[in-house]
């Protein structure tokens, strides 16, 4: 147990006191024990909300709990795939997005493993944690689908340009967290 001053009354006090016995003030120390919770809880909260999207159902009507200038609640839905034989399947980022969004077990038998055309609009541009470099195809601003590639084509990933429109002709394969992903490696 040590001695402390306090940041009140500059008095002297325990470090184990709650309160400043001449003033009455909490130490320092107890204020950012209960930020530092409070900052734990919050991250905590904006990851669940961050990983449970919000989803639109059809046989709501009209209903829509997203703004009305939301793109993804706009659009009709996604039309059933029927490419001819080795053909990809060209689909829009968005329909491929919806797809998933409204029945995930349906749009992995339609799109997971199959070669697809997918046409969109660059959101960004990164690198995963391995250094393969994505591609992520604006849905929303806050959606993605994403298309991952060999790190033999990073010169030819570093012309592309945010919002830029592109087709990507890939692989599906499935979805994480929401995102429809893309694998261009083959």
């Amino acid at each position: 147990m040590a001695l402390i001053t306090c940041k009140e009354c500059k008095g002297s006090m325990s470090s184990m006191a709650g309160r400043c016995p001449h003033c009455g003030a909490i130490p320092l120390l107890k204020n950012k024990n209960v930020l530092y919770v409070l900052f734990v809880i919050a991250l905590g909260i904006y990851v669940w909300i961050d990983t449970h999207p919000v989803k639109t159902y059809p046989s709501l009507g009209n209903y829509s709990n997203k703004s009305e200038t939301d793109a993804v609640s706009n659009l009709p839905a996604y039309v059933e795939p029927s490419p001819p034989p080795n053909q990809p399947i060209n689909i829009s980022a968005i329909n491929l997005y919806r797809a998933y969004q409204s029945n995930e077990v349906k749009a992995d038998i339609d799109y997971k493993g199959q070669r697809l055309a997918v046409n969109g609009m660059i959101g960004k541009i990164e690198k995963d944690i391995f250094d393969y470099p994505l591609v992520m195809l604006n849905i929303d601003g806050f959606n993605y689908v994403r298309a991952k590639f060999p790190k033999s084509q990073m010169a030819e990933i570093a012309n592309l340009k945010q919002f830029e429109n592109v087709t990507l002709t890939c692989t599906g394969d499935g979805v994480v967290l929401g995102s429809p992903k893309l694998d261009c490696t083959k």
